[in-house]
């Protein structure tokens, strides 16, 4: 009997609020669950098939500067797939003269 021994009068026993959500101090500015908190956003843009190839083409010579070539061969597919017959430099350039 716990709550007897903190609190031993019976009009000042507590009893748990089952609705409070650990929030991480989120509840402080937000207002709780909605419909929108279980509908997942996607959002879609548009690109010219100029843009298109200068953005792939870009993702993966960053990508390969920065050691990430899982995402480099992301770019390097939608080349493959959209410019089949174009050759594109998809390497970094880099400067070694120093």
């Amino acid at each position: 009997m716990l709550l007897q021994v903190l609190h031993p009068s019976p009009e000042k026993v507590l009893t748990p609020q089952l609705s409070i959500l650990p929030t991480k101090g989120a509840g402080r500015y937000t207002g709780g669950l909605s419909a929108g908190k279980f509908i997942k956003t996607v959002s879609t843009q548009r690109m010219s098939r100029e843009a298109n190839r200068d953005v792939a083409a870009a993702a993966a010579r960053i990508s390969r500067l920065e050691g990430i070539e899982a995402h480099a061969r992301t770019g390097d597919d939608r080349l493959h797939k959209y410019f089949p017959d174009e050759t594109l430099r998809l390497q970094p350039l880099i400067d070694n003269s120093g």
